[in-house]
């Protein structure tokens, strides 16, 4: 995952606005979990640069 975070993660916009992306990974968290660890998930995978994150839906 470093790897591949090192090699794909975009810092700036070609005009220089912060944007730390890592668009070339997503995650997917489970369901079983409360809302409050889901929060907890979803602020942890926004600071390692996810863009993509999905939390999968209770049935």
């Amino acid at each position: 995952m470093k790897d591949d975070r090192d090699a794909n993660f975009v810092e700036r916009t070609a005009d220089g606005k912060l944007v730390n992306r890592w668009t070339s990974t997503g995650m997917l968290a489970a369901s079983a979990c409360s809302s409050g660890a889901g929060d907890i998930t979803h602020k942890v995978a926004h600071s390692w640069g996810l863009l993509a994150f999905d939390n999968q839906a209770r049935v």
